[in-house]
């Protein structure tokens, strides 16, 4: 009888024979200006999305399909961390574009991408109810698992107060109603549930208790625990986010030190036992540190991926990087964990041991193979395919300003703006720092469409309200039509202009990047609603614009 593993790594040995074998993709974690929080470069979708959050998301890939998935809690509704205020938004289901890890799809099939519709009462109750004791409950670090015997999924996520497991027919969704606790896996303040199936189908879960992690065994369902807890190095660091695979003859245990929104990172820590002994019976070895002394690039370590990438092995370690990195104060990301986002770091794995790695602004995924960029069909000046972190920083006196040269004459039908509104009023408040406004800026956005002044906004020539009820709170694309539409001429040069001057609490967001050069124009801001304007150096927002085309534009997202 064959394995789970054997059968996994046939097939993808199979697809890695259709695709070239020596390929890599590049993926960017940060700027090239160093690798701090206000560094790093945001995950956005094929659709010019921001990824819905990151926090306790991680990869899995499953027998016969070569894409890599990510299954992440939808955190840009409005849910505050640590407080329980908004609603819960679901889990988000992305899919790599092929075995390109550097391009995300939203593959769910509830509404909006999620993996089911959790807008029900029960989901709400146990996902952003009252809180219980000095615990909120929110349901994150979803993982499902797959069962050959069913020929199903059972997805596994905590809600801070106990484990849950939900069945799904598909990977992208046709879920139960209801989910079921895992009421037998033991100890209080379990915190961060991560499935492991074993190569003979056994299956364990690892999470922390108290921060320290724990072992136990699954029940042959996949739905709930047996036997008892098993301690791993119970003298050792206090730790988070706990995440297994094996490699060879060896079981290994990844974890973080619990200092998420610390502002100076997390060690990245391993444990190792010998597979001749099962996960729960094995003597676990004391903690050793991988991350070269660079604090986990500022961020915690949260999973580490095992993947089979056409036919080749290849172990991804998975950062969150909370703080979005434009706030004053290292706890921003706890207020809005929506614009966080995750380092992608591959480990070289040997015998029993995790070669330490160092953080560099970009890094070569083995095995996977590049996939071009979204097409913006019908779009005539776009910056969007261009790295760039998000910046709340419009509202009051804060005003933005980009200006593009028109490739082309006729009527300007819409211009795309990636926005969100956003709380940095909030800072600090993980370790008790007031937050006056919860759910994000408090006025909406006033576009202007205008002939630029050698940098200054000139004449108007359009103007359109970006509600902030229609906007997460997270960057996404917000395509605003233009009535009546006003015509611009190739060679001329244009700006648009981002206000909110009522906005007394919150901020509007925009995404910025400097690492691909916009030759048609730049960004300004004013502090001073407009008196003045900076030019940002060599920096552009994310936006786009359409031109001739009444109906306007479209993006042209992958398929799978």
């Amino acid at each position: 009888m064959p394995t789970i593993k054997s059968l996994l790594i046939a097939v993808l040995v199979f697809w890695g024979l259709l695709g070239a074998a020596h390929t890599q993709v590049a993926v960017r974690n940060f700027d090239g200006g160093g690798t701090s929080r206000a560094n790093q470069i945001s995950r956005m979708d094929v659709n010019g999305n921001h990824l819905r959050g990151v926090d306790a998301g991680k990869f899995v890939q499953f027998a016969g399909d070569p894409h890599i998935y990510w299954y992440v809690p939808t955190e840009d509704v409005g849910f505050l961390y640590t407080t329980g205020v908004g609603t819960f938004g679901g889990f988000e289901v992305y899919s790599s574009v092929g075995t390109d890890v550097s391009q995300w799809v939203p593959v769910g099939e509830g509404p909006g991408g999620v993996l089911f519709d959790a807008s029900s009462t029960p989901w709400q109750t146990l996902c952003s109810g009252p809180v219980s004791g000095t615990v909120y409950p929110y349901c994150y670090s979803p993982l499902p698992v797959f069962r050959p015997g069913t020929n199903d999924y059972v997805v596994w996520f905590g809600n801070n107060l106990s484990f849950y497991t939900l069945r799904c027919a598909r990977p992208t969704g046709g879920c139960d109603t209801t989910p079921v606790e895992a009421a037998s896996c033991t100890g209080t303040n379990r915190y961060l549930p991560t499935p492991f199936i074993d190569n003979d189908g056994t299956g364990y879960i690892t999470f922390t208790v108290h921060g320290v992690t724990q072992i136990q065994q699954l029940n042959a369902s996949y739905t709930d625990c047996v036997g008892p807890n098993v301690a791993v190095d119970a003298s050792g660091p206090v730790v988070e986010t706990p995440s297994m695979f094996r490699a060879g003859s060896t079981y290994f245990i990844t974890a973080g030190t619990n200092c998420a929104y610390c502002g100076v990172g997390s060690t990245a820590l391993y444990w190792t036992a010998p597979t001749s002994s099962t996960p729960v019976s094995a003597t676990w070895s004391t903690s050793t540190g991988y991350d070269s002394g660079s604090s986990s690039c500022h961020g915690q370590p949260y999973n580490v991926a095992h993947l089979f990438i056409n036919a080749t092995e290849v172990f991804l370690l998975q950062i969150n990087e909370y703080d979005p990195g434009n706030g004053s104060n290292a706890n921003t990301g706890a207020a809005n964990a929506a614009q966080g986002t995750v380092a992608i770091v591959p480990l070289t794995v040997s015998g029993s041991t995790i070669s330490p790695f160092t953080c560099t602004a970009t890094v070569s995924i083995p095995g996977a193979v590049p996939q071009p960029l979204p097409g913006l069909s019908g779009t005539d000046q776009s910056t969007e395919n261009n790295p760039s972190n998000s910046v709340c920083d419009i509202g009051g006196a804060n005003q933005t300003y980009q200006t593009f040269t028109a490739g082309r004459s006729g009527a300007l039908t819409q211009v795309w703006v990636e926005t969100g509104q956003g709380n940095n009023d909030c800072l600090g408040a993980f370790f008790g720092g007031t937050c006056p406004n919860p759910v994000g800026v408090n006025a909406d956005l006033t576009v202007n469409v205008v002939n630029d002044s050698a940098g200054t906004p000139g004449a108007g020539l359009a103007t359109a309200t970006v509600l902030r009820s229609s906007v997460r709170w997270a960057p996404n694309r917000t395509v605003i039509p233009l009535s009546p539409a006003p015509t611009v001429s190739a060679g001329s040069v244009y700006g648009i202009r981002l206000s909110s001057p009522s906005a007394t609490l919150g901020c509007w967001n925009k995404q910025a990047g400097h690492l691909v050069a916009y030759t048609g124009g730049q960004e300004y801001i004013s502090t001073n609603s407009g008196s003045t304007w900076t030019p940002v150096a060599s920096t552009d927002i994310a936006f786009s614009t359409v031109v001739g085309i009444p109906g306007g534009g479209r993006r042209i997202g992958h398929g799978r």
